[in-house]
């Protein structure tokens, strides 16, 4: 079987964690996400997997000033219809929500804003455009979709807007970059 780290995060209390993409069947990944002592024992281990069958690849993982995790994935949601989702768990490994809110998007990166807003970016093409475009999510921490939004509304050729990163800056500002 294929299994992959794609993020690594150390957390205020020493903790480490992994997430990446893990192979269960021919064709059929799942997330997974893994929770270590500084010492490198193993705390816990959390699967996710999609509705459907296919892969479902983690992009993203961040975690807030609570110790709770957040991931940005590709999901399967059924058949084999991807959608992008967020994920949040609590540090115990509680799944609290998930989230496939707005348009769909080819995730690319998360933030956490220091109000604890998450922030996502990803590429899609806007209703009616020809092209694609950089979209931007924002969720509370409870989960709830506080908005979203085209940055170019699909005006440019294709290849222009690939959004690869996002920071959150001290004032509660955004910079995207790609």
């Amino acid at each position: 079987l294929n299994d992959a780290g794609v993020r690594v995060r150390l957390a205020g209390n020493d903790t480490l964690y992994v997430a990446g993409t893990s192979e269960v069947g021919p064709g059929d990944y799942d997330i997974v996400l893994i929770k270590y002592t500084s010492g490198g024992d193993t705390l816990w281990t959390r699967r996710f997997d999609g509705a459907g069958t296919g892969v479902d690849q983690l992009v993203d993982l961040e975690i807030d000033d609570a110790g709770n995790i957040y991931l940005w994935a590709t999901i399967v949601t059924s058949g084999a219809t991807s959608h992008s989702a967020v994920l949040k768990y609590n540090p115990a490994g509680d799944t609290l929500w998930m989230r496939t809110d707005g348009p769909n998007l080819n995730p690319r990166d998360m933030e956490i804003g220091t109000d604890g807003s998450i922030y996502v970016t990803g590429e899609g093409t806007p209703p009616g455009a020809l092209f694609s475009d950089w979209g931007i999510m924002k969720f509370s921490p409870g989960g709830d979709s506080l908005g979203f939004r085209w940055l170019l509304n699909g005006t440019f050729p294709v290849g222009f807007q690939t959004p690869r990163a996002l920071s959150a800056g001290p004032d509660g500002g955004l910079l995207a970059c790609g």
